[in-house]
């Protein structure tokens, strides 16, 4: 309360003549002062109600001074409802900070050459006010196919492949597979299939990056005869850092088998006429098993 009086006062008094300046000098002359004005006026008043409640306000800071071990429900509920908002603010970031830095106002299209750089572009997407060359080909969508092979050098050995198909109005599809052999002697109990399809929204868009998120389902298969199916949620993206490098990450949560699912990965290749050669680590925890592995593999862009 004593600093919100003070700034009160102190702005009534600082902006008090151009408040009541069209009427100060018309009050002054009526008060018999001539160099008495409005503004003067208010400022004394504003003094005199300020220092007629300084006991009071002193009396309120000491008392809750005192009760500071007491809980203040308003003050949790502000501080609960700040925490809410920043939670919020934060944990929705990697959505709308991406189009944000790659400035994406979802105001333009875009088209896809056959691979990344190709007739010196600087990525894989080609925006609907760039200049197309006559040569340049263009299609509505694209679509690429990865296999790679991985291990952790310790009794886990990994072969996956991947299916990426996304289109001109941003929507798109991904599926991912995955089968893991184990050693005997090695951390993880049995051999296991994993994969998921995920259903993905183009959110952020440039010529050099591409963010995509999405939702589906994933499986598990740990015997022959049981497989499990569970929910998969997916994010990712894939960023042209200059020719001919390509880096791309995805992650991938859920549940299978009322178990926790997470899938993550890392690469960084480099493309040729529509083959990319890459590397990266790839680790996966499902159920009882997880595994980290360093990947390699070859991506062919269509």
């Amino acid at each position: 309360m004593l600093p919100l009086a003070f700034l009160a006062c102190g702005g009534v008094c600082i902006r008090g003549d151009s408040v009541v300046k069209g009427n100060q000098r018309a009050a002054g002359r009526a008060l018999g002062a001539p160099g008495f004005t409005a503004g003067n006026l208010i400022r004394v008043l504003l003094c005199a109600c300020l220092l007629l409640q300084m006991p009071s306000v002193a009396q309120a800071y000491d008392r809750g001074t005192e009760d500071d071990d007491e809980p203040d429900i308003a003050d949790q509920f502000t501080m609960g409802v700040m925490g809410a908002c920043l939670a919020a603010f934060v944990g929705s970031a990697p959505w709308w900070a991406p189009p944000r830095v790659i400035e994406d106002d979802r105001s333009l299209d875009g088209r896809f050459p056959h691979h990344p750089y190709e007739d010196g572009h600087g990525g894989f997407l080609i925006l609907d006010n760039e200049h197309l060359l006559p040569h340049t080909r263009v299609g509505d969508f694209f679509f690429r196919g990865t296999v790679d092979a991985g291990s952790n050098f310790d009794g886990i050995d990994r072969l996956g492949a991947n299916f990426h198909l996304e289109t001109r109005n941003r929507w798109g599809i991904d599926v991912d597979w995955a089968t893991y052999n184990v050693s005997p002697g090695s951390h993880a109990p049995d051999d296991f299939d994993v994969g998921d399809v995920s259903f993905i929204y183009r959110f952020g868009q440039s010529e050099h990056a591409q963010w995509y998120t999405g939702f589906g389902f994933n499986w598990l298969r740990e015997k022959p005869e049981e497989l499990n199916f569970g929910y998969n949620f997916t994010y990712g993206a894939d960023v042209c850092i200059g020719n001919p490098w390509v880096f791309s990450f995805q992650l991938d949560a859920g549940e299978v088998e009322h178990n926790s699912y997470f899938h993550g990965r890392a690469t960084l290749g480099a493309q040729w006429e529509g083959v990319e050669l890459f590397t990266g680590i790839d680790y996966i925890d499902v159920n009882v098993s997880d595994a980290s592995t360093l990947v390699a593999g070859f991506r062919f862009w269509f």
